[in-house]
């Protein structure tokens, strides 16, 4: 009878962890987090985004649906501010439903267009899901776990560092040459730690660095400041996030860049985020790996995307070694080879060119130029 009672408090117990664990497996694809969601018997992938304050779908996918009400003023510091659709929706998410839930109604496929993996983005997952949980992000296991607060024991957490969120945003103490500033934990961006410029300007001038022209992008729900800015990128830089120093990290700057961590930087880290206690718990598992050697502004002085709303191969950053060439040129070809239309293939294309001279045609203002230059 003992040994049955056991068996009986142990299945119970087995039972009630199984159904406190909500969980979801993520992949990354073209530098999001991507997970599944179900609509209406059919599956979604959407990205996590913890930069996101409320959940977005994508008006392409779902197209036709009643606007409930538009929601005001939406943007960064510095950014295009926008007024939004929003609808509710119903989905499926962590084997649980969300009915008539509002949510920004938006067209998202410019995702889509920018992909180098036929990514279909058909919606954004939120702070709004999160809120009510301590969501554990995992790169190695690949795995996001909804913990429930009352189940969740801090203590338990060894080899964490435990950093204090601003109240407004889940916006991360970051210090970088002894300037304190705070960056979102945005793992709705592909990209890593991006940073404002002010009182910065020593500290790069003794750091490994590349400088160059830019200007700012459209691309997003937001959109940004599209004014030209020289920026800079940064290599084998310390820096601390919290009171935790972490070595031979790489970050972008200028005047008018936000202060962001993306998910390239994050995902370096398990984290633990209680967005009701404005806490981040993270723990290094992962090294960063970029290099200087491997970039194309280094090598060549300029890289190049493809613009999908144009339909051209355009100059988008210039080394401030290069005169010649500006911002928003269209290439046309180097050493006679035209460059591919889209982004997947456009490095090995430009690293073709490290350490040549080469003889560059461009469009200008529709006329065209030919220009050489050496590598930088």
């Amino acid at each position: 009878m003992y040994k049955l009672f056991l068996f009986f408090i142990l299945f119970l117990s087995f039972t009630k962890n199984q159904a406190q664990e909500l969980s979801v497996p993520f992949e990354i694809i073209d530098g999001f987090p991507i997970v599944h969601v179900w609509v209406e018997g059919k599956n979604h992938q959407f990205v996590f985004d913890t930069g996101a304050y409320k959940t977005c779908i994508n008006s392409e996918v779902f197209p036709n649906l009643p606007i409930s009400k538009k929601i005001e003023n939406i943007g960064g510091i510095g950014s295009e501010r926008k007024s939004m659709n929003a609808v509710n929706f119903s989905f499926n998410f962590l084997n649980q439903n969300y009915l008539n839930q509002e949510v920004i109604y938006t067209d998202l496929s410019l995702f889509s267009k920018m992909s180098c993996t036929n990514l279909k983005i058909s919606g954004i997952i939120g702070r709004d899901v999160m809120e009510n949980y301590i969501v554990e992000i995992n790169p190695d296991s690949k795995k996001i776990i909804f913990h429930h607060h009352s189940d969740f024991n801090e203590s338990q957490l060894k080899g964490f560092t435990k950093i204090k969120l601003q109240k407004k945003s889940p916006a991360v103490p970051i210090k970088i040459g002894g300037e304190t500033r705070y960056a979102l934990f945005d793992t709705g961006s592909a990209y890593g730690i991006s940073t404002t410029n002010y009182k910065l300007e020593n500290y790069i001038k003794t750091a490994q660095h590349i400088s160059y022209k830019s200007k700012g992008s459209s691309i997003g729900i937001h959109g940004v400041n599209n004014d030209e800015d020289i920026h800079y990128k940064v290599y084998n830089s310390p820096l601390e996030v919290g009171n935790l120093t972490v070595k031979n990290q790489v970050f972008e700057t200028s005047k008018n860049d936000f202060n962001n961590m993306g998910f390239d930087f994050s995902k370096q880290f398990i984290s633990y985020l209680d967005l009701k206690n404005h806490k981040l718990f993270i723990k290094q598992v992962n090294q960063n790996t970029e290099s200087i050697n491997d970039n194309a502004l280094y090598n060549i002085g300029f890289s190049v995307g493809y613009n999908v709303e144009k339909e051209k191969s355009m100059i988008t950053r210039l080394s401030a070694k290069v005169e010649n060439l500006v911002p928003g040129d269209t290439l046309i070809s180097i050493n006679g080879e035209t460059p591919p239309t889209n982004n997947c293939e456009m490095y090995s294309f430009l690293r073709k060119f490290f350490g040549s001279k080469m003889k560059i045609v461009i469009e200008r203002n529709n006329e065209t130029k030919e220009i050489e230059i050496e590598s930088v």
